[in-house]
């Protein structure tokens, strides 16, 4: 789940996109809102549609879809905690335990490889960057075994490696993009033109993300300008009532 804050007055200073994204979810049961895992991965896959070539090349529509089909392994969890609120209210995935995590990763994996061997590939290769190299046998366990299990596929796919790290860059990119946008705060973000999580992306190039009320941009040609963006959320009533809302951005 992705706790969404209410949009903050937006200032001019550029700030890392990835370091924005993890303080907005300390709010905890502050949270005005709900983004649920599979819906940000349905903006993503939309952001991913609407980049300009300039960005990551072409895309074909098998990398869009595994884009906005990459986290369908959180449906069953994220849909157990918004059932379960307001009493108990949802946590961000940022604390969601690595047992879990990672049981939710394999299951988007999974599903990813009923589409199509590739969808499995970049969708292994993106939780395998995101998996922490911090010594927990879950990460350990599950990069270890993903690895071992993806880089035969990888080599009978038939693509470059070079189109492999290419499609999973755009992953990536627009996975923290959406996250932005999805966590409601608002401002100018940086951030790398690679996937964020790969070593690589430290010496990438990079670009500023502008974020305002209904409004996304970035400092280069990346999107489309004029095309709308929407993400449909879980909204907190007055009484903690938790309904049906929708959050909705124009391309600049």
């Amino acid at each position: 789940m992705i706790l969404r804050v209410s949009e903050t007055t937006v200032t001019e200073q550029l700030t890392s996109g990835w370091d924005s994204f993890a303080q907005s979810q300390k709010v905890g049961a502050r949270a005005s809102a709900y983004v649920s895992q599979p819906a940000h991965a349905r903006l993503a896959g939309t952001l991913a549609a609407s980049l300009l070539p300039q960005a990551f090349g072409h895309l074909p529509e098998e990398v869009i879809e595994a884009i906005g089909q990459h986290d369908s392994g959180w449906s069953a969890p994220d849909l157990a905690a918004l059932e379960m609120a307001p009493g108990d209210a949802p946590i961000s995935f940022l604390d969601v335990p690595s047992t879990r995590a990672t049981r939710a990763w394999r299951r988007s994996i999974r599903e990813a490889q009923q589409r199509s061997s590739l969808q499995a590939v970049l969708i292994s290769r993106h939780f395998c960057l995101l998996s922490p190299h911090d010594g927990d046998p879950a990460h350990e366990l599950f990069t270890r075994e993903e690895i071992e299990v993806r880089e035969p596929i990888e080599r009978a796919c038939g693509l470059q490696e070079q189109e492999l790290d290419r499609y999973t860059a755009a992953l990536g990119f627009c996975d923290l993009v959406s996250l932005l946008m999805c966590s409601g705060i608002a401002g100018d973000f940086e951030l790398p033109v690679a996937h964020p999580a790969h070593p690589q992306a430290r010496n990438a190039p990079r670009t500023a993300c502008r974020l305002r009320h209904g409004a996304v941009g970035f400092d280069g040609p990346m999107l489309t300008a004029g095309v709308t963006l929407s993400v449909g959320i879980w909204a907190r009533g007055p009484s903690g009532s938790i309904g049906n809302d929708r959050c909705t951005w124009i391309a600049e």
